[in-house]
Formats: structure tokens, C-alpha cells, sequence
């Protein structure tokens, strides 16, 4: 993680970019594996072995609420898809799956 001084520096710089990722408005173009799995434990505190497991090109058996969930889609770089296995009123239990570029 970056200090502070780097992310004032940087907002200082991308404040437009900054706001549409604080506002759940930036779309992430192309996101690592790693990356992946450390923004869904910083943005929905999930952690791997407890609440999804990596099965290499699959994150899986992912649970957010429906809200969460739907803001999640929004934002995922498109090198990633998403496989729906079950939602209920609360709920989406997904998988998130690495997906080719065209």
C-alpha cells in the first residue's frame, strides 16, 4: 500500500479519476489476479479460504448481497466474467472467472 503523502500526490494529480472510484463510477480496465483478490478484501472484507476459494482461472462460491453484488459488476475490469450460481431475494452466489480479451 502506497503512504499518504502517495495518495495525495496522486489524487492531486487524477482528481476526477479518483472521485469516479471513490463514487463506484470507474470502470477498471484490466485487474490481476492478485489485485483481484485484494480488492474483494478491502472493498467487501472477504477473505480466500474462508468466503471464496482460488481455483486457479476461478475465484469461486462468492457471496455479496444484491446491491453489493450489482456495484461489483459495474466496476470488475472485463479480463473477468462473472457465473451466477444461485441468487435469492438477499443474495448472489457467484463465480468469478477469467475471462479472454477480445
Amino acid at each position: 500500500m502506497p503512504d499518504w503523502e502517495t495518495l495525495f500526490s496522486y489524487y492531486e494529480k487524477n482528481k476526477t479519476g479518483v472521485k469516479a472510484i471513490i463514487a463506484d463510477e470507474y470502470e477498471i480496465t484490466f485487474l490481476t489476479k492478485g489485485t483481484l483478490k485484494r480488492l474483494l478484501s478491502l472493498k467487501y472484507q472477504l477473505v480466500e479460504g474462508r468466503d471464496f476459494e482460488d481455483r486457479g482461472e476461478v475465484l469461486g462460491t462468492i457471496t455479496l448481497s444484491k446491491e453489493s453484488f450489482h456495484s461489483f459488476t459495474s466496476i470488475l475490469a472485463k479480463n473477468w466474467t462473472f457465473v451466477v450460481l444461485e441468487e435469492n431475494t438477499y443474495n448472489v452466489i457467484f463465480d468469478i472467472k477469467l475471462s479472454v480479451i477480445d
